[in-house]
């Protein structure tokens, strides 16, 4: 169980994420296998590979927002399932999301990240002022403003979002996420943006069961 230092420590960077997430853009393209068309995954484990805990639990809990409010899912965190500090074997994975109860695996994992680099050239300009006298020696000045002369950095990531279908571990969906963002965005803001529209667009493309306006599942149970 966290304690109420890390709980508070969690709160204040799921927080920055959030915020930071707003100044992220992204493009995503997805996918849905033709088996897996018109199939609905009730119950989601949800994972993004990262090895700052704080950083992934933030990650999987913005994915679980999502799919939360967009779907009556169930959703679990992986962190939570399996202890973090350990190194697991596929089939051990494979074990822990099947005995959860899930039928789908949702992971959004990072598959390129690049920075882009510009430089800012220092620009001078000034404005003459005299209160209106028009006179050599009458009251007036400069005011000068200096801009630029410095470097900006933007990051970019492309991650890859698959949902496996736990019974066969065949991939039943996929998705490509863009995500470009400003001077001061942090690789987990990016990580974060990604997981939010992999996940919007899961429930968009119509694998998970979706909600009424009263919340209710719009699907009957299979």
């Amino acid at each position: 169980m966290l304690g109420h230092r890390s709980l508070r420590a969690l709160v204040v960077l799921a927080a920055a994420l959030t915020g930071g997430c707003a100044s992220v853009q992204t493009e995503v393209a997805s996918s849905t296998a033709p088996d897996a068309v018109g199939r609905t995954f009730r119950s989601l484990c949800v994972s993004a590979p990262q090895g700052d805990l704080l950083s992934r639990r933030a990650i999987e809990g913005a994915m679980t927002a999502e799919l939360e409010a967009a779907s009556t899912a169930r959703v679990q965190q992986l962190v939570d399932l399996m202890f973090p500090g350990r190194t697991y074997s596929d089939e051990e994975v494979r074990e822990a999301v099947r005995n959860s109860g899930a039928d789908g695996f949702l992971a959004v994992a990072p598959l390129q990240t690049w920075t882009d680099t510009r430089h800012v050239p220092t620009t001078v300009s000034s404005t003459w002022w005299d209160h209106g006298y028009r006179r050599p020696m009458g009251w007036g000045g400069a005011t000068t403003w200096v801009s630029g002369g410095y470097t900006v950095s933007e990051p970019h990531a492309v991650f890859d979002a698959r949902l496996l279908d736990v019974s066969t571990g065949e991939v039943a969906w996929m998705a490509t996420v863009a995500a470009q963002g400003v001077p001061g965005s942090t690789w987990s803001s990016l990580h974060t943006a990604a997981a939010r529209e992999a996940a919007r667009r899961l429930a968009a493309d119509g694998l998970l069961p979706p909600k009424d306006d009263a919340g209710q599942s719009l699907t009957p149970p299979r």
